[in-house]
């Protein structure tokens, strides 16, 4: 994220201002629209880093009704067998909205994969 903020000259905000902005409004007329790549691509890797998150969800959830999709899928694994076809099944289940939202916001996380790695 900081190579957003570094990108955004600071002459932006003062023209803003002079033209008739605030601060306030500056901030959301025109910082925000040139930071939403950057934002959106961070929010989409916490958002996946989070969904698939496995770990903390087995060490610190005991309730069944509970438990996140990893864990549940973590369950089809026995000691004598693995449930295959279940496990598929609640895979793809698990990968739908991940999916979806890589498809909505794919324009702006590629926008700001590459704009972060250009360094002025």
């Amino acid at each position: 994220m900081r190579s957003f903020f570094a990108r955004i000259p600071d002459s932006l905000e003062e023209a803003a201002c002079v033209d008739g902005c605030s601060q306030v409004g500056a901030l959301v007329r025109v910082v925000i629209p040139i930071m939403l790549p950057g934002i959106v691509a961070t929010f989409v890797f916490a958002f996946t880093g989070a969904w698939n998150e496995l770990l903390a969800a087995v060490l610190f959830i005991t309730k069944d009704g509970a438990k996140t999709i990893p864990v549940g899928l973590s369950s089809f694994v026995n000691k004598i067998s693995v449930e295959w076809g279940q496990m598929c099944a609640g895979g793809i289940i698990a990968m739908i909205p991940t999916v979806i939202m890589f498809a909505f916001m794919q324009k702006y996380l590629v926008e700001g994969l590459t704009a972060g790695a250009v360094k002025e």
